[in-house]
């Protein structure tokens, strides 16, 4: 199978340029090489010394010259991030695992219905509604702190990790409704046209037809809310 892949790669390389490969100086190679070779330190150097340190004692890890290569190693720093006397790391992380989860659930599902209607339906409003999330997209997320706040204070949600799903819920949304319109937008509405001309409801057809042709975007939107 690759080398059926590589041979028509080859094929086409030199139907395009008439010949079987394209033929680089000694130079151009060094150079490319050399640019990825300096893409590569410069992106992995920080995870590697970060993997590093973490290994490392204090006194080694803020010596001059710093070792890169480190003598001695301890576990001591892991102790402390996984000791619930210390910092209860564990208990950080399945609060936010929880939080983004749902979070990220309710707004797939909300942005679902509100970017199909802006795609797809005719209503008063359409327009408003639509430019409304963009311009709500626009205002920074500090803005919204003290009105969120005053509303958490209000319905009786602070210390709540549910506070913390409606804030995030609040902030997301808007792009969510913007990505998934966009998609719905491009899937040609007269495949949803048919399905009704055979019977198909309005909603069978979301959930039958534009839903799996949008699977793409909606793990696009689930995964960066």
């Amino acid at each position: 199978m690759i080398g059926t892949i590589l041979a028509t790669v080859s094929d086409g390389f030199s139907n395009a340029f008439g010949r079987s490969r394209i033929e680089t100086s000694l130079w151009e190679k060094v150079v490319f090489y050399g640019a990825i070779a300096l893409t590569m330190v410069v992106s992995l150097l920080p995870f590697y010394w970060m993997i590093v340190t973490s290994f490392m004692p204090e006194s080694a890890i803020y010596s001059l010259p710093p070792s890169f290569v480190p003598h001695d190693l301890t576990l001591k720093h892991y102790a402390s991030v996984f000791s619930p006397e210390t910092f209860p790391f564990v208990t950080y992380f399945k609060n936010s695992l929880i939080i983004s989860i749902i979070t990220a659930g309710m707004s797939v599902v909300v942005a679902t219905f509100g970017a199909y209607s802006f795609a797809r339906l005719n209503y008063p409003g359409r327009g408003l509604f639509s430019r409304g999330v963009l311009l709500v997209y626009m205002f920074s997320g500090i803005l919204l702190v003290v009105p969120l706040f005053q509303i958490i204070v209000w319905i009786g949600l602070v210390d709540n990790l549910g506070s913390l799903v409606i804030t995030y819920l609040v902030q997301t949304l808007p792009v969510s409704l913007y990505m998934l319109g966009n998609y719905f937008r491009s899937v040609p509405p007269e495949i949803e046209e048919a399905a009704m001309m055979d019977g198909y409801s309005r909603l069978e057809v979301i959930f039958r037809i534009t839903l799996p042709l949008s699977a793409p975007a909606i793990v696009a939107v689930f995964i960066y809310t």
